[in-house]
């Protein structure tokens, strides 16, 4: 048997009656059973449209001899059973099922994605998870469901922007700032592009201790949200992706050396673009751990309404 999480949610009708119908709902699907249910929380909407009430959400473990596609169709079924009509994204609405972890499965389809591409950073998510399934580990990240809430608790609030030049970080991020209050730091690499040096290894060595100094943990505003258009390890993808070679090496050592003095971000947000985006993630894999938001970089205007509700959602 394989072990299931999935998260409830509900901002219309009577929640908590709905919660325990779709418990009904779920245990009556042949090969498959609800193990445990996290108790109802409050929370209040994040990102959808202006005007919604208060969400009730939770989290059911459950143990199936399904596939992961036929788990998703019985959760479809069972929105649709208890009356949910989908209209716009993010809306109101009766009931919502997410299916966030399936094992230690990975899978990306137009249909299903687990594990659920945004669950990581979600606090509403996190919370109820945590209550019944805080063992289960998250396959790309390598954390537990604790782990991650922990790390909503006790990491700064901080986002990073990375990915290829060009990609809209800097716009992304002011923007993001002005959207949510939060400070916004300039990438130093703006400011040393006509410095006289050779190699690219020497400017991105450069770059990086630049970068470490505005992240010092010692100048850090602990109590302002902040968002950057830069993140400290995006010298060495840059490195990685231009098959540099001798010069990995020599920043990667700069890099370890700056983790335990600087503040490493809460959320990492890359901007995907072409034609080179699988080389740049399977670098950016190599030096981050922790949640990350996988945005496009062109659909601008909708990148910026996810970062909005992700800060959000941290909270």
């Amino acid at each position: 048997m394989a072990i299931a999480l999935i998260a409830f949610g509900s901002n219309l009708g009577d929640g908590s009656a709905i919660l325990q119908l779709a418990r009904e709902a779920l245990n009556g699907f042949q090969g498959l059973t609800v193990a445990s249910q996290s108790r109802p929380y409050v929370t209040q909407p994040v990102g959808g449209p202006a005007g919604q009430g208060s969400f009730v959400n939770a989290a059911f473990r459950v143990e199936t001899s399904l596939s992961p596609e036929e788990l998703h169709a019985c959760l479809r079924t069972t929105e649709s059973r208890l009356g949910r009509e989908r209209r716009e994204r993010w809306s109101a609405r009766l009931v919502d099922l997410d299916l966030l972890l399936f094992d230690d499965i990975v899978r990306q389809s137009p249909q299903l994605t687990i594990p659920h591409p945004r669950m990581a950073f979600r606090r509403f998510v996190l919370e109820p998870a945590a209550e019944v399934a805080g063992d289960l580990r998250h396959p790309l990240i390598g954390w537990t469901v604790r782990q991650l809430l922990d790390h909503l608790n006790r990491a700064i609030n901080y986002a990073a922007l990375t990915g290829l030049p060009g990609c809209g970080k800097t716009e992304l991020a002011r923007k993001t700032a002005q959207s949510t209050g939060a400070r916004w730091i300039n990438d130093p690499a703006a400011d040393s592009a006509d410095q006289d040096i050779v190699t690219l290894g020497d400017r991105e060595a450069a770059i990086l201790r630049q970068r470490a100094a505005i992240l010092a943990r010692e100048n850090w505003l602990a109590e302002q949200p902040t968002v950057s258009d830069f993140w400290i390890g995006q010298s060495l993808v840059h490195a990685a992706v231009s098959q540099t070679g001798d010069a990995d090496e020599r920043l990667e050592q700069l890099w370890q050396q700056a983790q335990p003095q600087i503040v490493n971000p809460k959320l990492l947000v890359w901007l995907r673009t072409e034609p080179r985006d699988v080389a740049w993630r399977e670098a950016l894999l190599r030096y981050h751990r922790g949640p990350l938001l996988e945005l496009d970089a062109n659909q601008p205007d909708w990148a910026l309404h996810e970062l909005t509700a992700a800060m959000q959602a941290m909270q």
